[in-house]
């Protein structure tokens, strides 16, 4: 029988699903009903004061939960082709199960992050984690946790699959356009804006954006060549920051023939899309701060003691 769960936690457990804001990569691209509770929350334990015997230890749990991004684990989809060919690859797909379903790369598995940390069967493997290209600075972070939880080698595959599909790479099922697996909604860019790691190019109609997202730049004219110098002035500026993601907003979506023109002119540098203007991003902050609250309010899970 279910337990019974308290009035604060359904509606904490309500805002996360409407938000469309998991701390999973793969979830981002989730799609749920307000009343319905996200795969990605079904294995929380209830807020209980007993402890459990699969807690981790006291001194591992910060560790493991609180890691910075490891942005050396990045992998370019030339060379996960050239890694594919030799038997002590594992290629894991951490997208939701009917994304993988819809098209993944062939001979890619579809774990969940938690049988990754749970199960020890690819820790002497080269694992290589594949997502969906956006929310990559939280599966950054991931690959270092496994690395602390004892895998030997890990990697991240750049971009993930848009980026695949952008350098012409071959999978199983049918795919989208490369376009439109990089086009994020106002969920994931919000989420895109808050990552220190990537360049926010605005085109020049689009110069309001700099008061909701300050590190914005504002692009004279959304061309290969003025991306690419703004790439370049970057990383001149910040050599110590490798970039993650290109996002380049515009006021309509660009037309498909020079969306994809500018996804192969920057590989391998990841480039996401965002179109869907201020209101749709003001209206996504109204729901995160809404989500900020019920945390701050909902239930606590006690430490163990």
């Amino acid at each position: 029988m279910m337990k019974p769960v308290s009035f604060g936690a359904l509606a904490l457990l309500a805002c996360a699903a409407t938000s469309l804001l998991q701390y999973s990569p793969s979830a981002l691209s989730q799609t749920v009903r307000a009343n319905t509770m996200p795969e990605s929350l079904k294995s929380i334990r209830q807020a209980t004061g007993v402890c459990h015997k699969d807690d981790l230890p006291p001194g591992l749990a910060p560790l493991i939960q609180d890691v910075r991004p490891d942005m050396s684990c990045a992998l370019t989809g030339a060379a996960l082709a050239g890694l594919q060919r030799h038997p002590d690859t594992v290629l894991l797909d951490v997208r939701q199960e009917s994304d993988f379903a819809a098209f993944h790369i062939a001979g890619a598995l579809n774990p969940t992050l938690s049988d990754l940390h749970s199960k020890p069967y690819w820790r002497n493997k080269t694992t290589v984690l594949a997502g969906n290209g956006k929310a990559e600075r939280e599966l950054y972070s991931e690959c270092a946790r496994l690395k602390q939880l004892g895998y030997k080698d890990v990697k991240v595959l750049r971009g993930g699959l848009p980026s695949w599909l952008a350098a012409g790479q071959p999978v199983s099922g049918r795919a989208p356009s490369p376009v439109q697996a990089a086009t994020l909604s106002a969920a994931q860019f919000w989420l895109e804006s808050q990552n220190p790691d990537n360049l926010v190019l605005l085109d020049k109609d689009q110069a309001a954006f700099q008061n909701d997202v300050p590190f914005s730049v504002v692009m004279p004219v959304v061309t290969a060549t003025s991306i690419g110098a703004m790439v370049e002035k970057a990383r001149a500026a910040f050599k110590h920051a490798p970039l993650a993601a290109v996002v380049v907003v515009t006021g309509a979506p660009l037309p498909h023939e020079q969306a994809a023109a500018l996804q192969r002119a920057l590989l391998p540098m990841p480039m996401l899309f965002y179109a869907e203007g201020r209101a749709g991003l003001r209206r996504q902050v109204a729901v995160q701060k809404a989500v900020w609250q019920a945390q701050a309010h909902g239930p606590k899970l006690p430490s163990c003691g």
